[in-house]
């Protein structure tokens, strides 16, 4: 009976510890080459996934350095991955690599997350990744794959480096029709994904994926709510008007388009349906979200339009030619928030016009590719002319505007652009900005240097916050959400923020927190503006009482006390009355003196 006995002893143990025994981390490991854009061109970096047994717990290690974002992107990456295999990741530690040495100095932002998705699930399943292929795009936690940049100079590289496959975002159509010439001139075929399932589908798996058409790009209606009754809304009303008039100038395109083809109509359709997403939106009253889409869908529709008869030199020329047409209005206390805007667009305009070399462009995917950039300028350069519109008439409606001396904010814009480089930003987009608040500090632009001073910064903090603060950075973005805002930009940003509340799921909650950010911190920065331009009292010709020796005005100290204020007010008001009285019965006395000064 005593081997029976064993026997049953040893099963009974083996069902106990089953559970533990499945629960193990799988001991894999997988790598793959993924594009990367080095400079203003493309390269391959190799990203390698190993996985131990551990708690849970995520390593990255680099021969570029790496940013905030990348690493934020590489932990949604892993969890994605091991959702998809059935995995638990507590049981797992795990090292990934990622090796660009000679290829690129430093990588930054959330381009590599697909990649890293997928090189986690190889390693998890065994499964071998496809090695004519390659993969970008950004990853968030619910599996989407989201759209990043320089897919055209990553193209390049994935030709290079003879790969057949590229896999992407869904691109928007310009995108497109950039990628396009790419796949004719060096046989690569662009594969469009929407998710990590087709992405591990494709490259895992070795399903086809089936080509995208305009059918499968268009967007559905958000599901929001009505925005347009919120206190946010109040005195930013005019850029409602700013951006009706951008999705006018994109209709009146649509509109025009060319030949009747099968294509035309279709991509015709595509942007009809853009526009009537568009007006939702602002009717909503995502005032910036509405703008932002038409803005981009603008771009797009020219790009389309053009490709005929693509012309980057005319184009260039053409943007040149506008951004030397903007006025110089005259800033006042009724108008100087929307011509910090409008600078802060005609900035933008001139320093992506200093980076194309349109002789360069030869190929005609560089073509499209400039032509494309050039139309961001393009853009940029209406909308700066619109907003200097909204500043001519507020300035002209106002009662009692007074000039500004910008000047005035030299040393704060010079604080902000030291702060922003005391950061030592290096991801690109947010460097970029705080070059173009140098420039505009060059040009005596100040108001707008700050503004784009701080935009940096605060992308830069809002890395940090959501590498460090994951477990309330969304509970801190539904509090902000809640808050009211100030400024007149302060307000236009908070309503995109409003929006990807509810429509962006976790990501877009994560970029809502980025807007709120920037939001709250350009109400500060017009705040301190304001201070700077209009004193709260002006000095009056009386003595000091020791009341307000210590630096509190009398004004301010009575406002303190609304009881007091008010019965002062009102002997005041008795005393003017009573001074008007005595005055008009004296048929012998001068012309009246104002009794009030205009502030």
């Amino acid at each position: 009976m005593k081997p029976v006995i064993s026997l049953v002893a040893v099963m009974f143990a083996l069902i106990l510890l089953a559970p533990f025994a499945f629960a193990e981390c799988p001991a894999g490991e997988s790598s793959y080459y993924v594009p990367a854009v080095v400079g203003s061109d493309g390269g391959l970096v190799k990203i390698s996934v190993k996985l131990f047994s551990g708690v849970g717990d995520t390593y990255l290690t680099t021969q570029p350095h790496t940013g905030v974002s990348t690493q934020i992107s590489t932990e949604d990456a892993i969890a994605v991955a091991f959702s998809k295999s059935n995995s638990d990741v507590s049981e797992c530690d795990v090292l990934v690599k990622i090796e660009g040495k000679g290829v690129a100095d430093y990588v930054d932002g959330p381009s590599a997350g697909a990649a890293v998705a997928v090189t986690t699930y190889s390693a998890l399943t065994g499964k071998p990744l496809r090695d004519d292929a390659t993969i970008t795009g950004a990853i968030d936690p619910g599996g989407n794959i989201q759209s990043v940049g320089g897919l055209y100079e990553k193209s390049k590289a994935v030709a290079r480096y003879g790969l057949k496959y590229f896999v992407t975002p869904m691109n928007r159509l310009a995108e497109r029709l950039l990628l396009a010439p790419v796949e004719k001139a060096y046989n690569v075929t662009i594969v469009e994904v929407a998710n990590i399932n087709e992405a591990i589908d494709f490259l895992v798996e070795g399903k086809e994926i089936q080509k995208k058409g305009f059918q499968a790009m268009k967007k559905p209606m958000p599901n929001v709510s009505n925005y347009s009754s919120s206190s946010i809304l109040l005195g930013i009303e005019p850029f409602k008007k700013v951006s009706d008039d951008v999705i006018t100038i994109e209709r009146t395109m649509v509109e025009n388009m060319g030949n009747n083809t099968q294509e035309t109509e279709e991509m015709k359709e595509f942007f009809t349906n853009e526009i009537d997403r568009q007006k939702f939106i602002l009717d909503n009253g995502y005032l910036f979200t509405a703008a932002n889409e038409a803005f981009l869908s603008y771009i797009d529709v020219v790009t389309v339009s053009s490709a005929e008869n693509l012309n980057p030199e005319q184009r260039f020329q053409s943007a040149k030619s506008c951004a030397s047409s903007i006025k110089e209005v005259p800033k006042s206390s009724a108008n100087f928030e929307w011509l910090v805007g409008a600078d802060l667009r005609e900035g933008w305009v001139i320093q992506r016009l200093q980076k194309i070399d349109v002789s360069k462009a030869s190929l005609i995917e560089e073509k499209y590719f400039v032509f494309n950039q050039i139309m961001y300028a393009d853009a940029w350069c209406f909308v700066s002319k619109e907003l200097s519109g909204v500043a001519v008439s507020m300035d002209a409606e106002s009662q009692n505007s007074s000039a500004i001396n910008e000047s005035l904010w030299k040393s704060l814009a010079e604080s902000k652009i030291k702060q922003a480089e005391g950061m030592n930003i290096t991801f690109e987009d947010w460097a970029e900005h705080v070059d173009n608040s140098k420039a505009l500090y060059e040009r005596g632009k100040y108001g707008a240097a700050i503004y784009d001073a701080v935009f940096a910064m605060e992308m830069n903090l809002a890395d940090m916050d959501i590498a460090n603060k994951e477990d309330t950075l969304i509970p801190l973005a539904e509090q902000m959400n809640l808050e009211n805002r100030t400024s007149i930009w302060g307000k236009i940003y908070h309503t995109q923020g409003a929006f990807l509340m509810q429509e962006g799921g976790e990501g877009g909650k994560r970029s809502a927190y980025r807007i709120f950010k920037y939001a709250k911190a350009l109400d500060s920065a017009t705040e301190e503006m304001k201070a700077l331009t209009f004193p709260l009292v002006e000095s009056v010709e009386q003595p000091v009482s020791e009341s307000n020796k210590d630096g509190v005005g009398i004004v301010d100290s009575l406002l303190k006390n609304k009881k007091l204020f008010l019965l002062i007010g009102a002997i005041v008001l008795l005393g003017i009355a009573a001074v008007v009285y005595l005055l008009g019965k004296n048929k012998t006395g001068k012309n009246k003196k104002a009794i009030f000064n205009r502030v």
